[in-house]
């Protein structure tokens, strides 16, 4: 990225903005949003400042590794999320004409992120999430009018919190849905996990991205599915997979300024315990937010919410890892579709119970970075004239 587009060059924002839009289920063509060509999804990313890289698709979707994050199309849900300093929800009214011109209609509505590390990079409409619902609220929803919709804080505003804003035009009962979203969002990853994300030039770029995979772990944690990934220069990794109708996705920043990775999934797991602890496992952060979307009758179908429990124990009996929850937010949007997140910190060495090595925290040596992905194209002159920087 250039010196316009991030001011501060060794900061990059790993938290993703994250924007769901579903449309009513048998109105418009059998295959919904998958017959969107490419070219008008190229144009799509292009307003939210972002490129494909690569696309695997299953009958049930289409998964996009971008530029930054990823793009998850099914027939009649799109989920994009994005990091760094894009402009995503600049891509949703160009989104919303061209679904209705394919003859679908919009039911609901969904933006939510955690809060910036680095706020004063963003550009506009993300200066701030005022502007944020402003600019969404100002879209067309259906018949033409204004969105209409509800902004929500989850979280001590002092510390990690969660925006949501919700559009919810749905009048088809929803009392028999199973969606779900669960996202781990990590921060200060061990030192030894941070250094497998640095490009190693002696290998080509695929072999580089299969020496991450699997020298992480990450492999290991969804064994059954098809894989799609990538690494970035000079550091960085993205990774969409395909299991059935259910996806997950990786992003990580390793950087010692900005470090922070991402697992989100929309699978359907009676306990989430042991994703929880296998993830955490991986990345071995000091500290994470775990968040939960679902339909309420989603939550029946869960024995332990993710975001409702009290600890979380990873590693084995002897060298055990214990996370503690330190703040936990609950809402629910009408009355069928419910945002829960929590916040965990790891606990200090604790004797007998917690047998944690020592880690010296030394600075990764490591060249100035640019993130810039080698198949971006030039940004949009378009964005350019518009976009400007936070005051």
């Amino acid at each position: 990225m250039s010196d316009s587009e991030q001011k501060s060059t060794n900061n990059f924002e790993g938290p993703e903005k994250i924007l769901e839009v579903d449309f009513v289920p048998g109105i418009g063509p059998a295959n919904g949003l998958k017959i969107l060509e490419r070219s008008t999804w190229d144009s799509i990313l292009d307003l939210a400042r972002a490129q494909i890289l690569s696309v695997r698709s299953n009958e049930f979707f289409d998964a996009y590794v971008l530029s930054e994050s990823s793009l998850f199309v099914y027939k009649y849900k799109v989920f994009l999320k994005t990091c760094g300093t894009t402009t995503l929800l600049r891509c949703l009214p160009l989104l919303l004409q061209e679904a209705e011109k394919a003859g679908l209609q919009m039911e609901w509505i969904g933006y939510s992120r955690k809060d910036f590390m680095f706020p004063g990079d963003q550009v506009y409409p993300h200066c701030s999430f005022e502007q944020e619902v402003s600019y969404t609220k100002a879209c067309h929803g259906p018949h033409g009018q204004q969105l209409m919709g509800g902004a929500y804080l989850l979280g001590d505003m002092t510390a990690d919190h969660w925006y949501v804003y919700v559009a919810d035009y749905c009048e088809r009962s929803c009392k028999s849905s199973l969606d779900r979203n669960v996202n781990i969002m990590m921060y200060d990853l061990d030192p030894s996990v941070r250094r497998i994300f640095y490009r190693n030039a002696n290998l080509a770029l695929d072999e580089d991205t299969v020496r991450a995979r699997v020298e992480s772990g990450i492999d290991k944690l969804i064994p059954e599915a098809e894989i799609d990934d990538t690494m970035f220069e000079p550091c960085g990794y993205s990774m969409n997979a395909l299991e059935g109708e259910a996806f997950h996705t990786i992003h990580i920043t390793p950087e010692d300024e900005c470090c922070y990775a991402s697992y989100e999934t929309n699978i359907h797991c009676k306990s989430y315990d042991k994703l929880l602890q296998d993830v955490l496992g991986v990345f071995k952060p000091k500290r994470f937010t775990v968040t939960l979307f679902a339909d309420a009758a989603a939550l029946d179908t869960i024995s332990v919410e993710p975001a409702s429990t009290e600890e979380v124990l990873t590693g084995c009996t002897d060298h055990a890892v214990v996370y503690k929850r330190v703040a936990h937010s609950n809402t629910s949007f009408k009355t069928d579709y419910v945002c829960q997140m929590s916040n965990f910190v790891r606990s200090p060495v604790d004797g007998k119970r917690v047998a944690m090595a020592s880690v010296v925290e030394a600075p990764i040596e490591k060249p100035l970075v640019d993130r810039t992905a080698a198949a971006k194209k030039d940004v949009d002159p378009v964005f350019c004239a518009v976009s400007k920087p936070c005051a």
